[in-house]
């Protein structure tokens, strides 16, 4: 039974490694961090964004996020969208590479 709960884990570890490995924001962030602030600050952050993909994976894995989606929305507002566009990473990292 354990090693059953063990290989699960394994399993889910070595696809957020995967996943992170991937082309994307963070793959770029920790190059960048890497870059300028060294190995041993690049590792510690590589460190937190994979303990964050696997939280991510985790709730969607246990069933939580489908629990999540289904509790009613409130209609779209105008504060909704500009708070949307705020927390938007994409749009951060879209427009300051304009400038």
């Amino acid at each position: 039974m354990g090693s059953v709960i063990m290989d699960g884990w394994l399993g889910l570890i070595i696809a957020a490694f995967a996943l992170v490995g991937s082309p994307g924001l963070a793959t770029l962030s920790f190059a960048a961090t890497g870059a300028t602030f060294g190995f041993r600050s690049g590792i510690g952050y590589l460190i937190g964004i994979e303990t964050g993909m696997i939280l991510i994976m985790v709730v969607v894995a246990t069933g939580l996020m489908g629990i999540i989606m289904s509790i009613p929305k409130a209609a779209p507002t105008f504060k909704r969208g500009v708070f949307l566009s705020l927390v938007n990473p994409k749009a951060y990292a879209s427009l300051a590479s304009f400038w």
